[in-house]
């Protein structure tokens, strides 16, 4: 990716997108999630070519003059990947980048590599702290 790539998804997760760090149901793991919300099919296209992941199509049934929308999403070890790259150039979110990168786990034992091994108590501590301060960080109208 070039450096203006990198610079122009960076800004196109600041402005439509979230990173967050999402709890397993278990609650015996976490998980990073990065998606970009927009009403722009070319842009969530774009980003499923240069990036993989997946995408989603929603119609806006309450409204028939809404725009259709498409969200594209990365998970687990894809995302800490582009969040390595992007994180220099991110102007709003860098803290959220901050707290995903510092928790050892989702950096070194992520995607395939995790199956099969169980999160540790340190672990799970540490990703329960970083869920608890991702959550007050990404709190609507903070």
């Amino acid at each position: 990716m070039t450096l203006s790539e990198t610079a122009y998804v960076a800004g196109i997760v600041d402005g439509e997108g979230t990173i967050n760090i999402a709890r397993a149901k278990t609650r015996k793991s976490y998980q990073v999630r990065m998606s970009v919300g927009s009403t722009s099919r070319r842009l969530v296209d774009y980003l499923l070519r240069t990036f993989g992941g997946n995408s989603t199509a929603r119609k806006v049934l309450s409204n028939p003059k809404a725009k259709d929308q498409w969200c594209w999403y990365l998970n687990g070890y894809e995302a800490v990947t582009l969040l390595l790259e992007i994180r220099p150039f991110l102007v709003i979110k860098p803290l959220q980048a901050n707290l995903v990168l510092a928790v050892p786990r989702f950096r070194e034992f992520t995607g395939k590599r995790a199956r099969g091994r169980n999160w540790t108590p340190t672990e799970l501590a540490q990703g329960a702290e970083a869920y608890a301060c991702m959550h007050r960080l990404n709190k609507r109208g903070r």
